[in-house]
């Protein structure tokens, strides 16, 4: 309940900011820069951060207050009748749609230019409005070229590997906050063999919120640097949940109890643990 009223109340600032913003841009005398728009936009920004860090914690402890005993029963039975040649299309789809996203970033990127030359920089103008747009469409840009390009590569390697029964064990990395790596998910298969993975820099997918159910039954498609992990669950939808990955290899156990991991620069292939 706490973490929902404070999605709530974080939205104050928000809407004070874009009150703000929009007194600023459309009063008689504009002011920008520093003393002007950039505190409200920095009001938003801030409000925005905490209102999705507290409805993702109210949907996570949601989750885990709703949980039952036989949970793990129902995500074995969703995962064993989901349709392998079904999932391995919706990876092709995921491709098409970064796909689609990426031809809307030029539009925006073309929008912060023209605010920038067309806009002017005095008091008066209103071209320092087009350097956030110049910059969301160039790394959005970029980022849904890269998304597109992951998951086709992803798809290739599932057509030809199948997908393949496994246990996954979800494990935050403690390593210290300024050297933090995201969640390893430590993967055993049937015929004994174990390897660790970890998400991928070009996708915004997680694992983190199964890191309560240890050993949940997966799938695993794909091999080398292009691995999908197939949680029977998302976020909010009971629908599988594909999370791409990559292999790390893990070396020997570190000072705070979870395993010291790097990647496999060598061979590029699921690395065994030792």
């Amino acid at each position: 309940m706490g973490y929902r009223v404070a999605a709530v109340v974080s939205l104050i600032p928000v809407s004070g900011g874009a009150i703000g913003l929009a007194v600023q841009a459309f009063g008689k005398d504009p002011i920008w820069g520093f003393e002007g728009f950039f505190d409200e936009i920095a009001l938003i920004c801030v409000g925005l951060l905490v209102a999705l860090f507290a409805r993702d914690r109210a949907r996570v402890h949601a989750g885990l207050a709703e949980a039952a005993p036989d949970d793990r029963r129902v995500d074995d039975a969703a995962l064993v009748a989901i349709d392998p040649e079904r999932e391995t299309a919706k990876l092709r789809l995921l491709g098409l749609r970064s796909a689609w996203i990426a031809l809307i970033w030029p539009a925006v990127l073309t929008t912060g230019i023209l605010l920038l030359v067309l806009g002017g920089s005095g008091e008066d103008g209103f071209g320092k409005l087009g350097v956030l747009p110049t910059a969301f469409g160039l790394v959005g840009f970029v980022g849904s070229l890269m998304s597109a390009a992951g998951w086709r590569a992803r798809h290739r390697a599932v057509q030809s590997t199948g997908w393949r029964p496994a246990r996954a064990t979800v494990r935050p990395d403690y390593e210290g906050l300024g050297n933090r790596l995201p969640p390893a998910t430590y993967l055993t298969f049937d015929d004994g063999t174990e390897t660790v993975v970890r998400s991928v820099g070009w996708s915004i997918r997680s694992c983190r919120r199964f890191r309560k159910n240890p050993g949940l039954r997966v799938r695993v498609g794909g091999e080398g640097a292009n691995m999908v992990v197939l949680f029977p669950r998302g976020r909010i939808s009971r629908r599988p949940y594909a999370f791409p990955a990559q292999p790390e290899l893990v070396r020997s156990p570190s000072a705070h109890g979870c395993p010291e991991a790097r990647r496999d620069s060598l061979s590029g292939k699921p690395a065994l643990l030792d």
